[in-house]
């Protein structure tokens, strides 16, 4: 409450907050502002967490197994492990940074199990660490055979760790490092394409300066963004949700499916199609006049 209110500056209670979360997650879902498949957090689950997925999945099922006093705790958290990426591969907004709320409960059922399996060094030295030959019977008891049998299950689980981490770790350098910038990268989450570079140069070489040019962006649901921020110095730059009727424009930017040129000419305005977002793709259409002596345009 304090930082959601900043420091209490604005009147929110706690079922509001709860109730203005929840409208505003169906309304992105609604519109699928940032839309992707059922499956979009697997494979980064898989390439960047797998230590914590591996060995939370592990403590699911052992926890949901063992019945002792803390079994509604590790219940609660298997609920919400599960719940959670439910929820989260359903609804229509997905981003990289939301893998995070899947995380946090698998995470914690990792840590549990891992400090459950692997015993601690006080009960090493209680039981005794190695096994001699002598102590192994092949009788009624069969004490020392599950030991070496624990024993070799404990190696092999913390080969899979380390290796586990090692991709983890690795993967981790490469993206903050080296990959940070690839369009294809799992974790990387751009506003917009590499096409943007190219349209802004393309605006900026028009004979008509950011004080000039009436430049207008059309989208019936708003989903523009971030043109108004590449277009933030032009002054006479507008935004509409239909396509503006009986106005002058030198440059006017629309979804590729409106097809513009059922109502302006092709001898007058040259068109260049660029991909705004992933799925998301636009035109610009602008006045030859604007082109420079040696520039170019395409149909």
């Amino acid at each position: 409450m304090l930082f959601y209110t900043s420091l209490f500056r604005y009147q929110e209670s706690l079922f509001s907050i709860v109730g203005k979360a929840f409208s505003h997650w169906m309304e992105m879902h609604k519109i699928q502002r940032i839309g992707g498949p059922f499956y979009y957090y697997i494979p980064i689950l898989l390439v960047y967490e797998s230590p914590i997925i591996l060995f939370g999945t592990l403590g699911l099922i052992h926890f949901l197994k063992k019945k002792d006093e803390n079994a509604p705790f590790f219940l609660f958290l298997s609920y919400w492990a599960v719940v959670s990426l439910i929820l989260y591969s359903y609804l229509q907004e997905k981003v990289p940074w939301l893998v995070v709320h899947i995380v946090l409960p698998f995470g914690i059922l990792a840590g549990a199990y891992l400090g459950e399996f692997f015993p601690r060094a006080s009960e090493k030295r209680q039981h005794g660490s190695l096994l001699r030959p002598e102590d192994v019977s092949f009788g009624t008891d069969k004490k020392p055979i599950l030991e070496i049998k624990r024993s070799r299950t404990r190696i092999l689980l913390a080969g899979i760790l380390a290796l586990t981490l090692t991709i983890s770790l690795v993967q981790c350098i490469s993206v903050n490092f080296y990959r940070s910038m690839e369009p294809d990268e799992l974790m990387t989450y751009t506003q917009a394409t590499p096409d943007i570079r190219e349209l802004m140069e393309k605006i900026e070489g028009f004979d008509s300066g950011p004080e000039t040019l009436r430049i207008y962006v059309v989208d019936t649901e708003n989903l523009y963004w971030p043109l108004p921020w590449y277009l933030r110095d032009y002054e006479k730059a507008a935004y509409y949700t239909e396509p503006p009727v009986n106005e002058d424009y030198d440059a006017i930017i629309m979804p590729a499916e409106y097809q513009m040129y059922r109502e302006i000419s092709k001898e007058e305005y040259a068109s260049y199609n660029f991909t705004l977002r992933p799925g998301r793709e636009f035109i610009l259409y602008y006045n030859k006049k604007l082109e420079k002596n040696g520039q170019e345009y395409r149909y």
